[in-house]
């Protein structure tokens, strides 16, 4: 192969660096238009940072069957008759340059990928020299454009969810406690908590990445969940005099459900180091060391409280509350038996539904502009996935061969880009096809190749697949499933957890794995009525989500393992706990609920989804933890 077919082949397969773009008139293309669009194709070819430019106004056809084939281009400027004649043959003969309706112009263009110019200068500039057109819209894709789009909007949407996430946190605090001090004082531990973190994220991995969007969210639940809790009080220990006995009593009494509830969360996370995928590895590893300083930050700040008085009671809140629970708990049996039957039939429903499927478009919400732009290349020019067939030759093939195999795949509408058919010898090795499709999902891109492979089969030819999109679905699936598979072995670690430090009781694994388990699995089961799917974007939310709601359930068990150890009964016990510490996990479910709606309106889908997906768990979580895990308690003492 001389070097000139070798630079074609690699042109046409560096998906990294391929950019679509395109030009949206308003009204039907006519000469004028056409002859401004060329000068834009001529304004691109020229630029230094741009390797190659394909677009209608390159375009070209074979003409004549000699051995020697001639090429002609398929769109005439040299004036506007034939202008109309040969775009009257486009209108016809179709192509993947002009959109079936004729009024949207594609540019496929390959990026310098040894050009130093920036991302922002590039694509501002790349947009203003597509918008020369006037009543025209531009539209640009591609894998660089994403993670530039990407990499904008995290600091910015880090900055503005935390602004709102601390508002909402600020006003249903200070609704609890009504007590200013205490309020900015738990927002101080947040934000110290949180800047550490980051910090130490800045110095290990030299910044922040996407998935790490979350973790302001994650270290407001823990930070805010862990104060309430070690914060609340019963009017007898605030009538104490010595802060010493107040601090090292309360400690003694919540701090060791604290420092669990730390190490169970911890554990949630630790799940995604198991991951090939490196940003999610170092979100696991950040994430695990941002709670255990939360945890030393809470003990920081609480010992202000104490020190202080800061002390935050609203008694009419918590009469409300403690109204509320009580008509909870006292439900009648029928009652709660139909709300058993829900949970149960939800769960069964989310594993009877259960389905692993990954877009490309997962991590984005469908009012992004991102997202709108990849619809388009979707609806106008068969996709923006990228997909490449080797075919290796031997005895077998023939150009006739692959000729019916661009007929097979162009009739299952997979766009042709680039065939090295026309340009390559007999003596090459190899063929290469390379193609888009749109963004149909990973399982019915498999079930698309497995068709591909059978029909080649049937053509006796030997094919092979690559690209970005081949890679995409066929990693993501696998990583989907890794992080599952990590969740499911942080669940059986923390009820191991369980039962060895209750010194082995196997009936502490039930207690502790029921209450977390069936919340989350009946929260798929809602989901799945709205065509819910596990994807890479959100198989680890699930691993979030037990560490959080797990952080609740902790709290009342290790509450009345505490009271039975005060040779308390059982009924006491349980009274004690439904009474003062279920008091506490409802203020931080609402804290929890308040906080996290601001993230519905990210426009990232794992983070909005991070957000509805935690509120439905925690509001089943809390249902489940006052009316069922009494219940179990008392069952199983």
């Amino acid at each position: 192969m001389s070097s000139e077919e070798k630079d074609v082949i690699d042109e046409s397969i560096d998906d990294k660096n391929l950019l679509l773009a395109s030009i949206r008139f308003k009204k039907d293309i006519n000469y004028e238009a056409a002859l401004i669009a060329d000068s834009v194709h001529k304004t691109l070819q020229s630029k230094q940072s741009i390797k190659s430019v394909s677009s209608l106004f390159n375009e070209k056809k074979i003409i004549g069957s000699n051995f020697i084939p001639i090429l002609s281009k398929r769109l005439k400027l040299n004036s506007e008759e034939s202008f109309k004649k040969s775009f009257d043959r486009i209108k016809n003969q179709g192509s993947n340059f002009v959109s079936k309706d004729l009024k949207s112009l594609l540019f496929v263009i390959n990026k310098n990928e040894n050009s130093d110019t920036n991302l922002t200068f590039f694509f501002d500039g790349l947009k203003s020299d597509l918008s020369k057109i006037n009543d025209s819209e531009v539209y640009i894709t591609g894998q660089s454009k994403s993670e530039h789009y990407m990499q904008e909007s995290v600091t910015k949407e880090i900055k503005f969810m935390t602004l709102f996430s601390s508002i909402f946190c600020a006003l249903v605090l200070w609704f609890f406690v009504r007590n200013i001090m205490f309020v900015i004082i738990n927002l101080v531990c947040v934000i110290f908590s949180i800047s550490i973190t980051f910090s130490i994220s800045q110095i290990l991995y030299g910044g922040i990445e996407l998935v790490m969007i979350l973790m302001p969210a994650i270290i407001f639940i823990v930070c805010i969940s862990d104060f309430l809790h070690l914060t609340n009080f019963n009017k007898d220990d605030l009538k104490k005099t010595d802060k010493f006995q107040l601090f090292r009593n309360q400690v003694k009494k919540i701090g060791v459900p604290v420092f669990l509830t730390s190490i169970t969360t911890a554990i949630g996370f630790l799940s995604f180091i198991f991951s090939d995928v490196m940003p999610l590895t170092r979100f696991g590893i950040i994430t695990c060391i941002g709670i255990f300083i939360s945890l030393f930050s809470i003990l920081i700040f609480y010992s202000v409280v104490v020190d202080k008085k800061i002390y935050g009671i609203n008694e009419k809140a918590n009469k409300t509350i403690n109204n509320f629970i009580e008509k909870v708990t006292n439900i009648k049996r029928i009652e709660s038996i139909f709300l058993l039957s829900i949970f149960i039939f939800f769960s069964i429903f989310g594993i009877l539904n259960l389905r692993i499927d990954n877009y490309i478009t997962d991590e984005i919400n469908k009012n992004s502009k991102l997202y709108e732009e990849i619809k388009f290349f979707d609806d106008n020019f068969g996709g923006i996935k990228p997909i490449t067939f080797n075919i290796s030759r031997d005895s077998s093939l023939s150009k006739e061969k692959i000729v019916e195999l661009e007929n097979f795949l162009k009739k299952n509408e997979v766009v042709i880009d680039f065939s090295s058919a026309s340009i390559l010898s007999p003596s090459n090795v190899s063929s290469t096809i390379k193609s888009r499709i749109k963004d149909i999902g990973s399982r019915n891109t498999n079930l698309l190749i497995e068709k591909i492979s059978q029909y080649c089969k049937d053509l006796d030819l030997n094919i092979s697949y690559s690209g970005v999109g081949f890679l995409f679905d066929n990693l993501s699936n696998k990583m989907t499933k890794e992080v599952l598979i990590g969740l499911v072995l942080a669940i059986i670690l923390v009820g191991l957890l369980f039962v060895i430090i209750n010194n082995y009781k196997i009936k502490f694994f039930i207690i502790a794995l029921v209450p977390n388990i069936i919340p989350i699995i009946s929260t798929i089961g809602i989901f799945s009525v709205f065509s819910f799917y596990f994807c890479l974007s959100n198989a680890f939310i699930f691993a979030i989500v037990f560490g959080l709601i797990v952080d609740d359930s902790i709290h009342i068990i290790s509450s009345y393992r505490s009271c039975i150890k005060r040779n308390l009964s059982i009924d006491k016990s349980v009274n004690y706990v439904t009474q003062i510490t279920s008091r506490a996990v409802i203020k931080t479910t609402i804290v929890i609920i308040f906080t996290l709606i601001p993230l519905l309106f990210s426009e990232f889908k794992s983070v909005s989804q991070l957000a509805s997906i935690s509120i439905v768990a925690a509001i089943v979580a809390v249902i489940f933890d006052l009316i069922f895990l009494p219940k179990m308690l008392r069952f199983f003492s």
